[in-house]
């Protein structure tokens, strides 16, 4: 089963800017004062639209994962873009898993004396503070919708009911250690392309800086915790990913590239353009994921990329792709005494006791052979039920 780490939908939801008050005193300093901080993720300011648009990465990538891990706390948003009982039935099918850290509100800052400082917003798990807790997150985006009283014990209970990280103190402190400890790292701060000297003129920058390396290991420990075989990683954090390699135990999120160009080879409509259209649905992309043929679909996708050589061209996958759908008896009857082809013998750089039993240095249709996907043709789904489904929406003979 595949299953991504999605540490937001609507960058709003973690990324709306606010300010950090508190007093101080130093040695020096006869009386204290008192200070206040900008905080922002450092991840990436909202785009254009996004608001409108950002949930139709979720729905197209509904048709590649079996399940999509993703904040409690982007519920809010979805209400405020598909409708409160769109959501809810979105939220409570299987290809969603809510969870809950009890706050998204982690951040480095330069506090007195330039000096990094860390802080994060733990919440008690009740009903009161559950509610004011979505007050506080509808807040930036009450101009947007309204979030009715009524449907307020229904997000409690869903708070509630969300798959809860319940050691965040050990999770926050093991990220702030590791910062701490490496954020003054030669290579690290080369990566982060970090300024030598903190100055009144870059602070605000180099505190982006700063908090994507607290959020990377962040986001890195929270998608372990929830055995992840994938993370969306945001452009920003691309950089940290590769660096952090060794530690990575969920895979950069690739599917969605290699299935645009299946699609793109399939000549089908670009599946985003018809979500915002309205041409498709909520209630099409769950009918369409729920069929046998999505399910087999996911696993064979899933397949042709775990565990492959990171280098590999894309070009390859579709080539893999191809032969997939080829008329003949069986899919492995196109490798026979094609050993030496570059496409044809991608090895595994892992394949796992519990997935497969095999060793190393077997061949893509080994695998498939082994978890019973060597006869699947992928374009059962593609031309024969996608396609087809895509038609009848519009309209096509």
């Amino acid at each position: 089963m595949s299953k991504i780490f999605y540490p937001y939908i609507y960058h709003g939801s973690i990324a709306h800017k606010y300010y950090l008050y508190f007093q101080y005193k130093t040695p020096q300093m006869a009386e204290k004062k008192m200070f206040s901080a900008l905080f922002s993720t450092g991840i990436r300011e909202l785009f254009p639209d996004e608001y409108e648009n950002a949930y139709i990465r979720l729905l197209d990538q509904m048709l590649l994962y079996d399940v999509c891990s993703i904040p409690v706390e982007d519920v809010i948003y979805l209400i405020g873009t598909l409708g409160f009982q769109t959501t809810m039935k979105l939220v409570q099918s299987p290809g969603i898993q809510l969870f809950d850290a009890l706050s998204n509100r982690i951040g480095t800052f330069y506090g007195p004396l330039n000096q990094l400082m860390m802080f994060n917003e733990n919440i008690d798990e009740n009903e009161r503070l559950i509610s004011k807790r979505i007050d506080k997150i509808y807040e930036p985006i009450k101009n947007k919708f309204e979030l009715k009283f009524e449907w307020k014990n229904e997000l409690i209970k869903l708070f509630k009911k969300a798959y809860f990280i319940d050691d965040t103190k050990t999770l926050f402190e093991e990220t702030k250690l590791q910062t701490i400890e490496e954020i003054n790292k030669f290579d690290v701060r080369n990566v982060l392309y970090m300024s030598p000297v903190v100055t009144t003129d870059n602070i605000y920058e180099e505190q982006y800086k700063a908090n994507r390396l607290l959020h990377y290991h962040y986001y890195r420990r929270i998608a372990s915790l929830l055995l992840c075989d994938y993370i969306y990683v945001p452009v920003e954090l691309e950089g940290l990913y590769n660096y952090y390699s060794h530690l990575n135990t969920s895979e950069k999120d690739k599917l969605g590239v290699i299935f645009e160009k299946i699609i793109k080879l399939e000549r089908l409509p670009d599946l985003p353009s018809l979500i915002k259209k309205g041409i498709l649905t909520v209630d099409d992309i769950l009918q369409i994921r729920e069929s046998s043929s999505s399910v087999k679909f996911r696993r064979w996708i899933d397949a042709l990329n775990r565990n492959q050589a990171n280098d590999v061209e894309l070009d390859e996958y579709i080539s893999l792709y191809h032969d997939a759908c080829m008329t003949n008896n069986k899919f492995k009857t196109a490798y026979v005494g094609k050993v030496g082809s570059a496409v044809r013998t991608i090895g595994l750089t892992i394949i796992s006791a519990a997935n497969s039993g095999l060793g190393l240095g077997l061949t893509f249709v080994d695998y498939l052979i082994s978890i019973g996907l060597d006869n699947y043709n992928p374009a059962s789904f593609t031309r024969g039920h996608l396609k087809s489904f895509i038609n009848k929406k519009t309209h096509k003979s």
